[in-house]
């Protein structure tokens, strides 16, 4: 297998999309801090690996920290655990939603989980065993379950049924799936090439993120942004990674599967997009 053969493979890596719990969560707003301006929608949730992680593996025993320079070098409080040199992408995100800038899970408590909360860990993956040669990392799985440590904190606080209404107009944004591959299907350490194909590893790695989340939470709509295009070699048919995503949905029961299905691609290749457009 040539070399950009194997890249092409990274068609489900960078993925990130956003799973909105309901349609109308834009439209009844309250009002926010970032700026004074009013909110679109009531929280983001974020889930993911380093290029959304704000300070989740600080207190780790984890190779993979960025709570030090240069990191932060263009961030107000300087380095935080981002690993950037500013903003990442959730910080944008978040401050064009109305939103403040949202607390890492690690530093979340009360008050401060009011608008959202970053669950990202840097060398995490979809599957529990990716990224273990950083030592310690937060794997999607656990992120989940950080998540309803959360929503038992706030229900006990506002009560079941304002929660609920209030998450069907929330944001959960997920953006995981590179070091599914850097971390673990490519790192002569771990067996993964041996026990799947390429096409295999692609579909274990979507269907394992898809039971992980709509298994638990069934959205309404969800909103899919694909990632850069790395050299990929349609691994899951003639469209590459976008027809193994809608093929591992069309397996869902109808109970579990998005309303509908909006493109979210703020990338270059936006007239490409066949769907409605988010954030353009």
């Amino acid at each position: 297998m040539g070399g950009n053969k194997k890249m092409g493979f990274y068609g489900w890596i960078f993925v990130g999309f956003l799973l909105v719990m309901s349609a109308s969560g834009q439209e009844d707003g309250e009002v926010g801090v970032s700026g004074g301006r009013r909110a679109l929608v009531p929280a983001m949730f974020v889930f993911g690996d380093s290029l959304i992680d704000n300070g989740n593996n600080n207190d780790l025993p984890s190779f993979a920290k960025a709570n030090y320079f240069p990191y932060g070098i263009d961030f107000k409080a300087g380095p935080t655990g981002r690993f950037s040199n500013g903003y990442t992408m959730v910080d944008t995100i978040a401050e064009l939603l109305g939103l403040p800038l949202l607390p890492a899970f690690s530093e979340a408590s009360g008050e401060q989980m009011r608008y959202g909360v970053n669950y990202a860990s840097a060398a995490a993956g979809i599957l529990d065993n990716t990224g273990r040669n950083f030592v310690s990392r937060i794997p999607f799985n656990q992120q989940i379950k950080n998540f309803e440590n959360t929503l038992d904190q706030i229900t006990d606080s506002l009560g079941a049924p304002d929660v609920a209404q209030a998450l069907s107009k929330c944001i959960f944004f997920v953006g995981m799936g590179s070091n599914d591959y850097l971390n673990n299907y490519l790192m002569p350490n771990y067996d993964t090439k041996n026990q799947y194909n390429p096409q295999q590893y692609a579909d274990h790695g979507t269907q394992d993120c898809f039971l992980t989340v709509l298994g638990r939470y069934p959205a309404r709509e969800l909103k899919y942004c694909p990632g850069p295009d790395i050299k990929r070699t349609r691994s899951c048919g003639a469209h590459g990674y976008e027809a193994c995503f809608f093929a591992v949905l069309a397996h869902y029961p109808a109970s579990l599967r998005p309303r509908n299905i909006r493109c979210v691609d703020v990338g270059k290749n936006r007239s490409k997009c066949s769907f409605e457009i988010l954030c353009a």
